[in-house]
């Protein structure tokens, strides 16, 4: 099947925002310190790029603490996984419970891969990073994902859970330590090679009282159709930041862009109208966004702008601005004013 490129759902960065406001935090000024937009994820297939969920997590765990993931989970609301979490809720069994948590985690994020392992007398759900994280990153993951497995199992099938021990990859700092031991429980294993949520095979196929096939199939069809749909925004994304990279040197054609992509002008452009978006709808937003950006930079000559958008003279640049924006970029640079541009 056709991999996503390493990105998150919008959405799942919401179920952390309760524990952020509890720092004083802004939430919304956070992700805007780190250039999310989420006005631009209005369309839910569309998701957030690694690099930018990376280091939105740098500066989260900076200004909160690092132990903000078992805090946001602490409280839960599983309808904010839309139907990945109802799809959880509704499983018959452990085994089906970690079924169908690995075959739509892609659904909340792709920067780790989770699998599932049966072993003679014990089983475990395990996760490894697909992208280079830094330690912070990958400590926040490790957390994340067992403290979101934990979790969710509780609201399943009550306080028990059913898991034997989890094994995070790093050690806490010892002024927080024990608030992971207060989650997690005594058998929480610090430093392991793993991430692992582990499971006694005795507990695989005891049947959950609130189980509902029905419910959890059709939660798995649109976590599915979800899934399968966010791969042609992943084209969008690709369309976009090679489209950047080329407008200084004037060489964005949709030709040299359909066959940077490995495919013909006409196979690109009926995969951009599935999307709702064109070749053409792409480069403009585009050169909107850098030309706003560009002109708020006092450095940056009206020629280097220009040139940096792909026009060759400043009058083609000029002209473009004004009928964008119904001014020229002189009478712009002189507002003090944004504006919002739609993706």
């Amino acid at each position: 099947m056709k991999k996503l490129l390493a990105s998150s759902y919008s959405g799942s960065l919401s179920f952390l925002q309760p524990a952020i406001e509890q720092y004083t935090a802004d939430f919304h000024l956070k992700l805007a310190s780190v250039g999310i937009d989420l006005s631009d994820y209005v369309n839910a297939y569309k998701r957030i790029p690694q690099q930018q969920c990376s280091k939105y997590i740098d500066a989260l765990v900076k200004e909160t603490c690092p132990a903000i993931s078992i805090k946001a989970c602490k409280h839960l609301n599983p309808a904010l996984l839309n139907s990945f979490g109802t799809g959880l809720l509704y499983s018959s069994s452990l085994r089906d419970f970690c079924q169908r948590y690995i075959n739509g985690f892609a659904f909340i994020t792709n920067l780790v891969d989770v699998d599932f392992v049966e072993q003679d007398s014990e089983s475990y759900l395990v996760i490894t990073d697909t992208v280079d994280f830094n330690q912070v990153n990958s400590n926040f993951y490790s957390d994340i994902f067992s403290a979101l497995t934990l979790s969710l199992l509780k609201l399943t099938v009550g306080p028990n859970s059913m898991v034997k021990k989890v094994c995070l990859t790093w050690t806490p700092p010892k002024d927080i330590i024990q608030d992971y031991v207060d989650f997690f429980g005594d058998n929480v294993e610090f430093s392991a090679d793993e991430t692992m949520v582990v499971f006694d095979n005795e507990q695989l196929d005891v049947e959950f009282i609130w189980a509902n096939e029905t419910l959890a199939a059709q939660a798995d069809k649109t976590v599915k159709e979800f899934i399968e749909r966010s791969y042609s925004f992943d084209l969008t994304s690709k369309v976009t930041n090679v489209i950047a990279k080329l407008l200084p040197q004037g060489k964005c054609s949709k030709l040299i862009i359909a066959d940077i992509c490995g495919m013909s002008e006409s196979t690109l452009q009926n995969k951009l109208n599935v999307e709702g978006t064109s070749f053409q709808k792409i480069v403009d937003n585009l050169r909107k966004k850098l030309a706003i950006r560009y002109l708020k930079d006092k450095d940056l000559t009206l020629e280097q702008i220009s040139y940096k958008l792909g026009y060759y003279s400043c009058s083609n640049f000029s002209r473009a601005f004004k009928s964008w924006f119904a001014l020229t970029p002189v009478e712009y640079k002189k507002l003090d004013k944004d504006f919002s541009i739609a993706s």
